[in-house]
């Protein structure tokens, strides 16, 4: 049997260091177990959820997090939810990218969500004088939030990355969370590849911006509408676009379900109008834990709305 030869090693940066990432783990745990004052400790951003931070843990610095639901089903409104707990609460730099929306309706919306005011009666402008009043809290609540929000309809993803870059410079600090709505409205103008492949180049490279900006990155996404022919209507990893394997990519996956029946079922005509109730489905853990949650948003900030008599009230 021939002698076998060690290869030259370059100094001493070639040896073993299990034991030092085993006392970083139990280090890191031991602090999570003296810091956390609450039954739940974050590891990561607080959602503004209990019944989403437990399942999640909070929104990790570096990850890449994939909201998908069918139309209506709350993610946009989830994502204000988030942005306003974060930027306005925790007063974290947040940037909101929207590829769909004009900037306008992204601060009606929001401005809904963070008031309380009925969206539908911000639009018709048929408001009393206590809804006026919250609404001026809501504005002075957000003016001076760290908050930018970047209308990208032409679907860039190029000026989508830089702009984000340009914005954690001004800021000046790390930021508390980076949102897309939606991912399938990136053109990827001038690529000379196949949208598939444009889509996941993207994927990749959006992890890497979460990684160098060290924020968590949310992406919002549509289901595939062959959950409108399931009896139940529940979401899985399969519903998602295979165009770019999203699932493949994100670190964490929230899928949506909208409890219809419990919010329209049997609603009388002098019957308060009910909150709008989501299902959360983890479907994918950066943690390996997987698991549901529900919570409830307010309905006037939510896509659809049924109010009888809402435009009359006084």
């Amino acid at each position: 049997m021939e002698n076998f030869e060690m290869p030259q090693l370059m100094g001493e940066s070639c040896r073993p260091n299990i034991s030092e990432i085993l006392s970083s783990v139990v280090t890191k745990i031991d602090h999570q177990q003296q810091a956390g004052s609450s039954e739940f400790p974050l590891a990561g951003i607080s959602t503004g959820f209990p019944e989403i931070d437990q399942l999640t843990l909070g929104l990790q610095p570096g990850e890449l997090i994939v909201v998908a639901g069918r139309p209506g089903s709350g993610r946009y409104a989830l994502s204000l939810k988030f942005i306003e707990h974060i930027a306005g609460t925790l007063g974290l730099p947040v940037v909101f990218h929207t590829l769909t929306n004009p900037i306008e309706e992204v601060g009606l919306r929001l401005l809904s969500s963070v008031s309380g005011v009925d969206s539908y009666r911000m639009r018709t402008g048929q408001l009393n004088d206590l809804e006026w009043k919250e609404l001026s809290a809501g504005v002075a609540r957000l003016h001076n939030t760290p908050l930018a929000i970047e209308a990208n309809h032409r679907g860039d993803f190029e000026s989508c990355a830089e702009c984000t870059r340009q914005h954690a410079k001004h800021f000046g600090r790390p930021l508390g969370l980076i949102v897309i709505d939606d991912f399938q409205a990136f053109t990827f103008l001038g690529k000379q590849c196949a949208l598939g492949e444009a889509r996941q180049d993207a994927l990749n490279r959006l992890r890497k911006l979460a990684v160098e900006l060290a924020a968590p990155l949310m992406i919002l996404s549509q289901l595939d509408a062959r959950i409108d022919r399931r009896p139940d209507l529940n979401p899985c990893l399969s519903d998602l676009p295979r165009s770019g394997n999203i699932e493949a990519a994100a670190d964490t996956i929230l899928l949506l379900k909208r409890d219809y029946d419990n919010e329209f079922g049997e609603l009388q005509p002098d019957e308060p109008s009910r909150p709008c109730r989501i299902e959360i489905l983890q479907a994918k853990s950066r943690f390996d834990y997987l698991g549901r949650c529900r919570i409830s948003l307010p309905k006037g900030a939510m896509s659809i709305s049924l109010c009888w008599g809402a435009t009359n009230a006084p």
